[in-house]
């Protein structure tokens, strides 16, 4: 489950980082989308302001064909006196004036337009880098959030196996407590177990010849765990009853013996078990036997509180 949340926690941050990217650039997107257009608007009215002007001077220029040197020369020697000659040489003056300023203004309008054509081309290029990244950002992002599904639907059948490996454990643990939750021992004369067995606390037979190797692993198996040899035969450290014998979700195969005074032993990871719920068991007699891996697990309970079995029993360690 760490693995899978710590994948999860880095995707997310893939994710949030990929959001990021495609928001900053789409932002630009827009920011040049507006710049191009206003590029665009430009370029039409210098191409319009152009027009204008190129007809303008051509106009002109062909009125000033048709007079020639001597439609000047005609237009000054019809003045009727210096004054009037002046006045015409003049005006003569400052219309060629005014077409010279006029061929000024259509040559800077149309570096004016180029430069304008130049930077629209150049931020089209950049639109278009920018449109291929945001795809690739998009892209990127969308197999992202199919990873995260598919890791969400993972997480949630681990989930969902953790619930039903629990669900095991605490039905196992409730039946645990139903057996240890049997009516005690009777005391008739046939029946009567051993007396002592509180007294005998601390001189208990160990269930197996071995040494005690490690406790248990969770809160459900609080006892302890004996290294025997394979096949090794489990007996009985005191005499009682068979409160229960069969199957646990924690140990295994096990057997668990109420040997009065609301006390019980639990023997699990047995191969096999030798007895049935209800039997009577004197101490030492044969609980079952261990498997291949020839480990015992070994709990003491006291009114179904879990005991430290080295106060009970003779172990090795």
């Amino acid at each position: 489950m760490g693995l899978l949340q710590g994948e999860m926690q880095e995707m997310e941050e893939n994710i949030a980082r990929e959001q990021r990217e495609a928001a900053r650039l789409a932002w630009r997107q827009m920011e040049m989308t507006e710049r191009l257009e206003g590029a665009r608007a430009e370029e039409i009215n210098l191409r319009s302001r152009l027009d204008s002007l190129q007809k303008r001077y051509l106009h002109q220029m062909r009125v000033l064909y048709l007079l020639g040197v001597e439609g000047d020369f005609g237009l000054l020697a019809s003045a009727r006196d210096y004054r009037e000659v002046l006045e015409r040489s003049q005006a003569v003056t400052w219309l060629l004036a005014g077409q010279h300023q006029r061929l000024k203004d259509l040559k800077t309008a149309r570096r004016r337009l180029n430069q304008v054509q130049g930077n629209l081309a150049l931020e089209q290029n950049r639109m278009d880098e920018v449109r291929s990244n945001l795809l690739d950002t998009q892209s990127r992002l969308q197999n992202l959030y199919h990873r995260r599904a598919e890791l969400v639907l993972r997480l949630e059948r681990r989930r969902m196996l953790l619930i039903e490996r629990i669900s095991a454990l605490q039905e196992a643990e409730a039946r645990l407590a139903r057996a240890f939750a049997l009516p005690p021992l009777e005391t008739g004369a046939e029946n009567r177990p051993m007396p002592g067995v509180r007294e005998a606390q601390g001189h208990l037979s160990p269930p197996v010849q071995g040494r005690v190797v490690g406790p248990g692993s969770d809160a459900l198996k609080p006892g302890v765990t004996i290294k025997s040899s394979p096949g090794a035969t489990v007996r009985a450290p005191w005499a009682g009853r068979v409160a229960y014998a069969g199957e646990l979700a924690h140990v295994g195969k096990v057997v668990v013996l109420d040997h009065g005074q609301k006390v019980h032993t639990v023997l699990g990871h047995l191969e096999s078990v030798a007895l049935s719920q209800g039997q009577q068991i004197g101490p030492g007699e044969m609980v079952g036997t261990l498997g291949p891996g020839g480990l015992l697990y070994l709990e003491v309970r006291l009114e179904t509180k879990a005991q430290d079995p080295r106060r009970w029993l003779r172990l090795n360690y």
